[in-house]
């Protein structure tokens, strides 16, 4: 569906089990995405650049203190 839309070029990031002991994330291209092993819940983000065509969103910059792993 991602590869469809015109996004396969673009990174996918898969969190889950939040804050459990077994989180684990995973990254990588969507298009050559090949996980299979992954919880029933996660949350799932894909990044593109605001210049792509169907991007329609505002994007929003955290402080690099509310990044995954930085407290």
């Amino acid at each position: 569906m991602i590869n469809r839309a015109g996004f396969g070029s673009n990174v996918m990031t898969v969190v889950e089990r939040m804050g459990g002991d077994l989180k684990r994330r995973l990254e990588g291209l969507a298009a050559a995405w090949k996980a299979t092993d992954l919880a029933d819940l996660n949350t799932i983000a894909i990044e593109w650049m605001r210049s792509h065509r169907r991007c329609r969103a505002i994007a929003i910059e955290h402080p690099p203190t509310r990044w995954w792993g930085t407290n």
